[in-house]
């Protein structure tokens, strides 16, 4: 099945293909039944039926492409002190250049008028030349003021998955391992990830480790209590680790992420709106696809 996929050129040709589908065809039901149908609900929840092919199609393409020579072996980078050092680099720069960063400052309201936007946030409203967007395009639907109901509407038809994200710091090693994908419905995450086993002589200090779960928005998982959610992933963890212990949880975090995962639905490129909005000088550059026509059309507006 994963040969297969890295002979496909064209996405567009399985596009109106579901995942379900295109998995049963090349790998067979059982296949779909014990390990995709669980891993394909623990990402999408009730949408995992509507998930096109280009989206399985497009992970096997992305790993495979992370191995060299050697098919057995992925060639995986890590950057020495994680990427807080990319986002500090960009502050710097930012900064220097006369930008400003503003953190826990969300944007309530966009508007235009005449040549001029408006932009209103918790911290007051002001004014810019020109609004670069890069959130969902969801999230602009709800905050644009003066867009045509139907491009609003446009914008809407993109979901979005939410995550959950645990991350633990333990004083001993959970696995030999540095990912493990879990097709269980009983466990509530989907990936154990050790990420200190991605990287020798770490200097952490602690064995971190991952347990991440995608959900809608509307399970009732994702609005519990940070303690409920603990226990919960705790449990599941020990079923899969038996010799688990809680005390070498050193620190815990609970993360959540309202619009972590796009629902990539057949049709999908059909429904992704241009980078350039109807309305001029506003621009939406959000990761749901990114081909060198965008790319083109970015650097034009960099120019302007």
């Amino acid at each position: 099945m994963v040969i297969h996929a890295w002979f496909i050129k064209d996405y567009l040709a399985i596009e109106n293909m579901t995942a379900r589908e295109w998995i049963i065809r090349h790998g067979g039901e059982e296949c779909y039944r014990l390990v995709w149908e669980p891993l394909l609900n623990s990402k999408f929840d009730f949408d995992s039926d509507k998930i096109s092919a280009t989206w399985i199609w497009n992970k096997f393409k992305l790993r495979g492409s992370s191995r060299g020579k050697n098919i057995n072996k992925e060639l995986l980078g890590y950057m020495d002190g994680s990427f807080i050092k990319i986002y500090n680099k960009m502050a710097e720069r930012i900064k220097a250049n006369k930008g400003e960063i503003r953190l826990n400052d969300g944007v309530t309201e966009i508007s235009k008028n005449y040549d001029r936007f408006r932009v209103r946030s918790q911290s007051g409203t002001e004014e810019f030349d020109s609004v670069i967007f890069t959130a969902s395009p969801e999230r602009l639907s709800y905050v644009i003021k003066g867009m045509g109901r139907q491009y609003l509407d446009s914008l809407r038809k993109i979901k979005y998955k939410a995550n959950i994200c645990m991350i633990l710091e333990l004083s001993e090693s959970l696995m030999p391992n540095y990912w493990m994908t879990v097709a269980d419905s009983d466990i509530p995450f989907v990936l154990v990830i050790e990420h200190t086993n991605l990287v020798k002589n770490h200097k952490y200090g602690s064995h971190i480790v991952y347990l991440s779960r995608y959900l809608d928005i509307t399970n009732e998982l994702y609005g519990m209590d940070d303690e409920s959610i603990k226990s919960l992933f705790i449990s599941g963890l020990k079923k899969i680790f038996p010799d688990f212990k809680e005390e070498w949880i050193k620190k815990y975090h609970i993360n959540r992420t309202r619009d972590a995962q796009p629902v990539v639905t057949t049709g999908y490129s059909r429904l992704i709106p241009d980078v350039e909005t109807p309305m001029k000088g506003c621009i939406l550059h959000q990761c749901l696809r990114y081909t060198p026509k965008t790319e083109a059309k970015l650097r034009h507006i960099e120019r302007s």
